[in-house]
């Protein structure tokens, strides 16, 4: 599990986390950098970054790479704010 900021770091570790976890559940975490490119104004962003990341695949990219095996709750967008479910 995953709270905030530490989302993103979370998202890329769970590949390697595999042998000791069925899930990983991210909760209040960004849904993708899109999103800050998008936004207005973000907020605490830079700890999010993987410089060059973009150009690649975003963060729902990554998501779809492990299926079911992440929870996404109470996603964010760039700004911050609560992202409507998919």
């Amino acid at each position: 599990m995953a709270v905030g900021n530490v989302g993103v770091p979370a998202l890329h570790a769970a590949p390697s986390s595999r042998r000791y976890s069925t899930t990983v559940t991210l909760s209040g975490t960004l849904v993708s950098w899109a999103s800050v490119l998008e936004s207005r104004l973000s907020f605490n962003q830079y700890v999010n970054v993987v410089h060059g990341a973009l150009l690649e695949y975003d963060l729902p990219n990554l998501v779809a790479t492990w299926g079911d095996r992440i929870i996404i709750e109470d996603a964010r967008d760039g700004a911050g704010k609560p992202v409507a479910a998919k």
